[in-house]
């Protein structure tokens, strides 16, 4: 439930970013080809060589910044999307990506405030609302997380992944019925997402109803044979339920 989502924004040349301040070089155009068509490595050869011959190529440093996230290394792309934001600060997208990339850094303080900021300039962008929660609730912010998740299910109406986030933020705030009934709402929208059943097994054990919890485990199982956790939990509710019947 932690994946965040980029949608477009690591796709090279997907981006609506401002007006180019120079004109796309035919080199230009064949490394966002070659980012566009997943060729990573020679991509970033080429935005490289680029910048070796016009370190200021500010569109070129942003492409590299958001390359250099996709392939696993954050802290540079901070470093260039910052450059980046500094020619054009009124980008929410970038504003938005940069937050990722501290995500990525787990440094979940500044992705909040980097999500926020582009939420301000560009509100209602969905994506951007639906990352934010995440960070929220890493910061264990759970009220703020729900709040936002909230906020999507008033745009989206019956999102699973909101509601799923929703119950989550509840179980955390120890608000258990409200919880099981998001997730029943959202198993009865998509019944074969077998996460949806680990976490409603999740919080019918918080509720000690065990024999609930199993049959909820065993369908996510059902649906995701190596579902490690679920297979652990199931485990252990069997423990906790035939430790119960002893003291009958």
């Amino acid at each position: 439930m932690n994946t965040l989502d980029f949608s477009t924004a690591s796709q090279a040349g997907a981006h609506q970013h401002a007006p180019l301040m120079n004109p796309p070089s035919e080199q230009f155009r064949r490394a966002v080809k070659l980012h566009q068509q997943g060729d990573l490595g020679m991509a970033e050869f080429m935005y490289r060589q680029i910048l070796r011959e016009d370190p200021d190529y500010i569109e070129v440093i942003y492409l590299l910044g958001l390359l250099t996230n996709q392939t696993g290394r954050p802290a540079e792309a901070v470093e260039k999307i910052s450059r980046y934001l500094q020619v054009h600060p009124a980008d929410a997208q970038a504003v938005s990506i940069l937050g990722l990339c501290y995500f990525d850094m787990q440094d979940y303080a500044s992705c909040v405030l980097m999500l926020e900021q582009s939420l301000e300039m560009q509100p209602g962008v969905v994506h951007t609302m639906q990352n934010l929660a995440k960070a929220q609730f890493q910061l264990k912010d759970y009220a703020a997380a729900r709040r936002t998740h909230q906020s999507v299910l008033e745009i989206l109406g019956n999102d699973v992944e909101a509601m799923i986030g929703m119950a989550l933020c509840n179980r955390e705030l120890g608000e258990f019925e409200p919880a099981l009934g998001l997730l029943e709402h959202a198993i009865v929208q998509e019944p074969h997402r077998a996460e949806s059943h680990f976490f409603y097994g999740n919080v019918l054990r918080d509720v000690k109803d065990f024999q609930g919890a199993i049959d909820a485990y065993g369908t996510a199982i059902a649906l995701k044979s190596d579902y490690l956790e679920a297979y652990a939990n199931c485990a252990s509710c069997l423990k906790d339920l035939e430790i119960g019947r002893a003291h009958v």
